[in-house]
């Protein structure tokens, strides 16, 4: 096996990557469309997570109003303290992160290394979620199989079996 010779493209990049020239007035603004894309996308996912979240808590409030079964009410309320909580962090995570203090490109590009961050601990609290809906879920998925409050009535007549 012979050793690749090196890529001229792959050389070129490597010596511009490593050049200290400041970066052309194109590529400076190519770094602020793309942070003013990036926050009107966290404002529309914002927009839409509010939106989910509004919608979590009346059908959840609604569903225990309809079902005044005790474990049905308290799992639905602790679903809503989780979409509550949910939604605390999704805009504590957020906070700082709508709009560069400086019009610089280090202002820029460190508001972009920012909210990388802060997407990175999203997914641990995403992790913490999923925990706290698993433990409310799997006890009450379990009661309403073996509750009686839950049976559905057998069908009537009972259906005949056929030879």
């Amino acid at each position: 096996m012979t050793p690749r010779e090196p890529d001229d493209e792959l050389l070129a990049w490597r010596t511009d990557w490593q050049a200290e020239t400041a970066p052309t007035p194109e590529v400076l603004e190519a770094i602020c469309r793309r942070v003013r894309r990036q926050s009107r996308g966290m404002a529309l996912l914002l927009a839409g997570e509010l939106l989910l979240a509004a919608g979590a808590l009346v059908f959840l409030i609604r569903f225990a109003l309809r079902h005044p079964d005790p474990v049905d009410v308290a799992t639905m309320a602790g679903l809503c303290l989780l979409t509550l909580w949910a939604t605390a962090c999704s805009l504590w995570l957020r906070r700082g992160l709508w709009k560069p203090e400086t019009e610089t490109t280090a202002a820029f590009l460190a508001l972009s290394v920012g909210r990388a961050r802060r997407r990175l601990r999203s997914l641990r609290a995403s992790w913490w979620l999923l925990g706290g809906e698993v433990a409310l879920f799997i006890p009450w998925i379990w009661h309403s199989l073996t509750s009686e409050v839950h049976r559905r009535p057998e069908p009537w007549p009972p259906p005949t079996a056929s030879s």
